[in-house]
């Protein structure tokens, strides 16, 4: 769920700060979509469907296997596209809310990219630090 959230951060980011949304966040938005449509249809992660796969081998049908047809009814179909929704809605929800709660930190980012264009990680953490965050480092486990 992190991981999407953090997919969603620069969307839910020029929403907060223009108003409005761009273009620039279309490949975050497909790989949110994308792991989210995974968690419940090859994680079985979703809440509704429960622990079950509905990826795998193509159906085999009497008239050969079914490549790139559903092996799952219409109904079925429907329900993991409303829980993929709900995913999304869950990491749009969180990305806003840390936003919110940072926000300050926001726009420092923002205010030094538009001075320099890019960051180099120890220029970052140092504008997370000055901005009350403590980054996290490797040896915590992210690298």
């Amino acid at each position: 769920m992190d991981d999407i959230a953090v997919s969603l951060g620069g969307y839910v980011a020029e929403e907060m700060i223009f108003g409005d949304i761009t273009t620039g966040p279309t490949n975050d938005i497909a790989v949110a979509s994308a792991l989210a449509r995974d968690m419940v249809t090859k994680y079985g992660m979703s809440a509704t469907l429960g622990p079950i796969s509905f990826d795998g081998e193509p159906m085999l049908t009497n008239w050969g296997p079914m490549v790139g047809e559903n092996q799952y009814s219409e109904s079925v179909a429907a329900n993991v596209d409303k829980e993929v929704a709900q995913i999304i809605k869950g990491g749009y929800d969180r990305a806003r809310e840390v936003l919110t709660e940072h926000r300050s930190a926001l726009d420092s980012i923002a205010a030094e990219l538009k001075r320099v264009e890019t960051l180099e990680r120890k220029a970052f953490e140092d504008l997370l630090i000055v901005n009350g965050i403590k980054p996290k480092r490797k040896e915590e486990g992210v690298v």
